[in-house]
């Protein structure tokens, strides 16, 4: 049975990390030479001295996990799977570094030479390599953050995690298959994220010349238990929550709490609604007694020949079990170092390749702007509905 990462082990992975901020593929020797830059917040001067020395104290920092299994995954699918006839050069660097900001790591390296970037980084980051990306035609692989930025003229950069839009577009596809003849609520509060989710759904329905579903829309901004109001004994209630805020996703679901005897209902939040903790709640008071739904582009139930593989490689290595991050920056490095082998013209033709999808099947579609002849990106549009209930989660459909 897989133990899971104890501190010492976690702090032993950290300061071996030190050593990966280059990582050679010593698997395969040719002058084919794949030069690979991996972004991601490691926040190494934050967890060390200027002399290497740990400086944690006692509590681990956890902060650093994300971006650090990230960059290891990268580095594990270059070092365990090597691209037949070819060298991967796997360079690693710190977007939280306190010496090194990211505005002059750009201007220190020279990208020239790279064919792939992966990046997880957030809205800040985002814009100053797809600059870079563009200059140069490198392909951006942005793993993690679902938003664009703003960015639309890069026909370079793919984003992995889709954005609301496309997740909205995928609960009201679904729902008019399956649900158009049931209850349709939209739950939400005030603010400026529910409204703009409020609006794709409206957008969309509003496309043809008759409305597709019929919405009722719930304004739920304190008395939460008023839900119980929308909904109907006679039918099916699908409810869409339309918020990020996990408060709102608390309390809204207490609400439902005592009502499932008495109603038939699904309840259908946001994406980021994965990481809201009443929902990993195994037991307590505050658990939650009936499933909550969401949309993921990324699933993996590690049940697959390359996953035990890779359980099994982080276990002998560290020790431990390996969060989602490590298998999503192993899928990107997997995939996209490949295609760009494969392709090296450029992302149309990479975009139509689904033969190396291991866990999240990515659908990449180019986002077309008005009166632009190339792409403003691509974006990966397939996604999974997720179903969560006491801290389990699977496939739902």
């Amino acid at each position: 049975m897989r133990k899971y990462t104890h501190r010492k082990y976690r702090i032993a992975i950290l300061t071996s990390f030190l050593s990966l901020l280059f990582v050679g593929n010593a698997y395969c020797q040719s002058n084919r030479v794949l030069k690979v830059a991996v972004f991601a917040p490691l926040y190494l001067d934050s967890v060390f001295t200027k002399n290497l020395s740990y400086k944690g104290g006692k509590k681990f920092p956890r902060f650093t996990l994300p971006g650090f299994e990230l960059s290891q995954g990268a580095a594990a699918a270059a070092s365990l799977f090597p691209i037949p006839g070819r060298t991967t050069e796997t360079h690693i660097f710190d977007t939280k570094s306190d010496s090194l900001s990211l505005d002059k790591i750009i201007m220190s390296e020279d990208f020239s030479e790279y064919h792939l970037f992966i990046a997880s980084v957030k809205e800040q980051e985002l814009p100053k390599l797809s600059a870079l990306s563009k200059s140069l035609q490198i392909p951006l692989i942005s793993v993690t953050y679902p938003n664009n930025a703003g960015i639309t003229d890069n026909p370079f950069l793919v984003l992995l995690n889709s954005t609301l839009q496309t997740h909205c577009e995928a609960i009201f596809s679904f729902i008019l298959q399956n649900h158009s003849s049931d209850k349709i609520i939209l739950a939400n509060q005030t603010g400026t994220q529910e409204e703009r989710v409020a609006g794709y759904f409206q957008q969309i329905n509003n496309q043809h010349s008759k409305k597709l579903i019929n919405f009722h829309n719930q304004k739920l901004d304190s008395n939460y238990y008023l839900i119980k109001n929308a909904l109907d004994s006679t039918k099916k209630n699908i409810i869409i929550c339309g918020s990020l805020d996990e408060n709102f996703a608390n309390q809204i679901s207490m609400a439902l709490n005592p009502l499932r005897e008495k109603y038939d209902f699904t309840l259908i939040g946001m994406p980021n609604w994965e990481s809201f903790k009443q929902f990993n709640q195994k037991t307590g008071a505050s658990k939650i007694n009936f499933p909550i739904y969401y949309t993921s582009p990324y699933y993996n139930d590690r049940t697959d020949t390359i996953s035990q593989q890779l359980l099994d490689y982080y276990l002998e290595k560290f020790k431990g079990v390996p969060t989602d991050m490590f298998f999503k920056g192993f899928e990107s490095m997997y995939v996209f170092s490949r295609l760009t082998d494969r392709f090296p013209d450029g992302l149309s033709e990479m975009a139509t390749d689904s033969s190396l999808s291991l866990f999240s099947f990515y659908n990449l579609m180019p986002k077309q702007i008005p009166l632009q002849l190339q792409p403003g990106f691509y974006e990966n549009k397939h996604l999974f509905f997720i179903r969560k209930q006491q801290g389990q989660t699977s496939k739902a459909w």
